[in-house]
């Protein structure tokens, strides 16, 4: 039951944000400029059968979540310029940089560096921006957080169907 409402909150929150983070409206959504991280989700979707083998996994995930979060609010900013994006992470001394490219299709942009050679997609208006991190990078982040006394990596790979990512950012004035 515990697992329920915390799939249900994380739903309605990743539901919430996708709604609200962007209006992916055609007025000013140039990508242009300085955008300071704000909020963080994920949703994962799972399946049942494999729930019930492996109920350790699900307590798992569950007691993660705060660590996935955290993981998901990197970069801290982000600085778009007419030719490039620098992805800044402020919670290395010194800040840790990525520096790469982007190439923009109306309000979406697909954004091209080190951690993301194969591109993340963002999304923006002239207020907030979204980046929409797919299973494949949220797999990652989890497989980063397993010990050698959590579930082995393939009970993740059998029990997550969907897991997907979404960090907003708001243009820093």
């Amino acid at each position: 039951m515990r697992l329920n409402r915390l799939l249900f909150f994380t739903m309605v929150l990743f539901i919430s944000l996708m709604n609200s983070g962007c209006t992916k409206t055609e007025d000013s959504h140039s990508f242009v400029g300085t955008w300071d991280i704000d909020t963080s989700s994920f949703l994962i979707v799972y399946n049942e059968e494999v729930s019930k083998i492996h109920p350790e996994a699900i307590i798992f995930l569950w007691d993660i979540k705060p660590k996935i979060i955290e993981k998901i609010m990197n970069p801290e900013q982000i600085v778009f310029d007419a030719s490039s994006v620098s992805f800044i992470y402020n919670s290395y001394e010194p800040d840790l940089i990525y520096t790469g490219t982007y190439t923009t299709y109306e309000i979406y942009a697909t954004i091209y560096n080190r951690v993301f050679s194969s591109g993340i997609t963002a999304a923006c208006n002239s207020r907030k921006m979204e980046l929409y991190y797919n299973k494949e990078y949220m797999m990652s982040i989890l497989e980063s957080l397993l010990t050698a006394k959590d579930p082995d990596k393939a009970v993740f790979e059998d029990l997550i169907d969907s897991f997907d990512g979404v960090g907003v950012y708001y243009r820093a004035e």
